[in-house]
C-alpha cells in the first residue's frame, strides 16, 4: 500500500484566486484538466505482454485527479472510461473548462528495450530524431499522419513564448518530483530522462501551460511490470501531485495566480 505526500510536506492550494471569465466570477481553487491518452478504438503502444496504453494511462490519471483534488485542486478529465476523443477535443475541453493547466498522461515506447525512466514534454519544436519518432507516434496512428498543415500550426502556436515558459517549468518540477515519490514511497529508482521539447498535437491550442507526460516504457518488460502494480502507479501520481501544488504555489509568489 503506497503512503500519501504528508499535508505539512506541501500545503494544499486553497487560497489561491483564479479568474474564470466564462463565469464571470473567481473561482476559489485551481483547475486542472487531465487527460487521459488514447482511449477506445486507439489502444496507443503496447508492451510486450499485451498492456495497452490507453488503461494504464487512464488509472494513474483518475489517480492523480483523486490527489489532486485531496490536497486543494479541482480537476477535471477529458475521459474517465475507454473512450475515443480526437487530439484537438482534448484541448478543446480544457479550454472550455478554463483551466489553469492541462496535463496529458502517456506511457513510452522505445526500439531499446532497456530503456527506462520518465520524460515530461513541452509545446516546442525539435531536432532531436526520438523526439521526433515518439512525436509522430503520440500525433499518428488513428488520428492520421502529421502533415505539413498541421505541422505549421503547431510551429505558429509556439510563439505564445509565456505560455511556453510556464510549460517548461512545470515539465522540470514534474520530472524532480516524481523521481523523487517515487524512490521515497517505493524504494524503486526512477530514471528522470528531462523536461523536454517536443511537437505533439494534443498540446496544441490549449489556452493555459501544459504538459505531456510519458510515465515509463512499456517496451521495457521490467518496468511495464511496474507500471500495472497499484503501489507504483500511486507514487507516480503522488510525485506529479506535488510538482503540481509546487508549480502553484510558485506561481503564486510571483504574482500569476
Amino acid at each position: 500500500m503506497s503512503r500519501q505526500i504528508p499535508a505539512q510536506t506541501v500545503p494544499p492550494v486553497t487560497q489561491q484566486i483564479t479568474a474564470d471569465p466564462g463565469l464571470g466570477q473567481a473561482r476559489v481553487r485551481p483547475l486542472v484538466v487531465i487527460d487521459a491518452g488514447h482511449g477506445g478504438f486507439d489502444p496507443g503502444t503496447e508492451s510486450a505482454g499485451e498492456i495497452d496504453e490507453k488503461n494504464v494511462a487512464l488509472t494513474i490519471a483518475q489517480r492523480l485527479a483523486a490527489g489532486l483534488e485531496a490536497r486543494g485542486v479541482d480537476t477535471e478529465l477529458t475521459r474517465n472510461d475507454d473512450q475515443f476523443l480526437s487530439l484537438p477535443q482534448r484541448t478543446e475541453l480544457a479550454n472550455h473548462a478554463h483551466a489553469d493547466l492541462f496535463v496529458s498522461i502517456h506511457l513510452n515506447s522505445s526500439p531499446d528495450w532497456n530503456t527506462s525512466g520518465i520524460e515530461t514534454y513541452y509545446l516546442n519544436n525539435t531536432t532531436d530524431r526520438a523526439t521526433i519518432r515518439l512525436a509522430r507516434m503520440e500525433n499518428g496512428g488513428d488520428y492520421g499522419a502529421l502533415g505539413q498543415s498541421n505541422l505549421n500550426y503547431i510551429l505558429a502556436n509556439l510563439r505564445q513564448d509565456y505560455k511556453a515558459l510556464e510549460s517548461s517549468s512545470l515539465a522540470r518540477m514534474i520530472e524532480v518530483d516524481a523521481a523523487a515519490r517515487v524512490d521515497a514511497a517505493t524504494g524503486i529508482t526512477v530514471h528522470a530522462l528531462g523536461a523536454k521539447k517536443g511537437p505533439f498535437y494534443v498540446l496544441v491550442g490549449a489556452e493555459m501551460p501544459s504538459v505531456l507526460i510519458e510515465c515509463g516504457f512499456l517496451s521495457n518488460p521490467q518496468e511495464a511490470q511496474l507500471l500495472l502494480q497499484p503501489a507504483y502507479q500511486q507514487a507516480l501520481a503522488d510525485g506529479i501531485a506535488m510538482a503540481i501544488i509546487h508549480y502553484f504555489h510558485a506561481d503564486a509568489a510571483v504574482g500569476n495566480l
